[in-house]
């Protein structure tokens, strides 16, 4: 049995109904602005907010950008290790250059890989510190430059999910 209504009947009620239709149909630019605020970014040293994507399990952090066409301009993927250990990365099967920079727990960057080609041979090199990393952040080959990221530098981190397990 449906619920008694007066929302069909009448001109205000089809005024009320489009207008609800409208709504939902139609989101406030707000809305959207909102969520982005919400996802993973990080925040170079020149202040430009980077969304990123969060790769945080092995599977996640073994594939990182492999097989992909590109990283578009103004985004990026943030590897997120459950300790700070030495991380060597390198660029099996991936298409394209990048800049590859590594922070200690303290956000700071500690080292970066700028101008990274990919590799398409069997035994790729690796790149990276001998010093320990908690967090490793690739982004569009010649961003560290352009954003002002340089070693010692410190990098905003908003909005991770929490740390994963040991």
């Amino acid at each position: 049995m449906r619920p008694k209504t007066d929302l069909g009947r009448g001109v205000g009620g089809l005024l009320l109904a489009a207008g609800a239709v409208f709504s939902v149909a139609c989101p406030r630019a707000g809305a959207d602005a909102g969520k982005a605020e919400k996802s993973p970014a990080v925040v170079l040293p020149s202040g430009r907010r980077y969304p990123v994507e969060i790769a945080a399990t092995p599977d996640l952090r073994a594939r990182g950008l492999m097989y992909r066409e590109s990283l578009p301009d103004g985004r990026g993927m943030l590897f997120l290790f459950p300790k700070p250990s030495v991380e060597g990365f390198w660029m099996k099967n991936c298409n394209f250059a990048i800049d590859i920079v590594w922070m200690d727990e303290k956000r700071r960057v500690q080292f970066i890989s700028a101008h990274t080609p990919p590799c398409r041979e069997e035994d790729c090199p690796t790149y990276g510190p001998k010093a320990a990393s908690l967090y490793v952040l690739e982004i569009p080959d010649g961003a560290a430059a352009k954003e002002k990221t340089a070693v010692g530098s410190e990098i905003v981190l908003e909005n991770l999910p929490p740390p994963p397990e040991r």
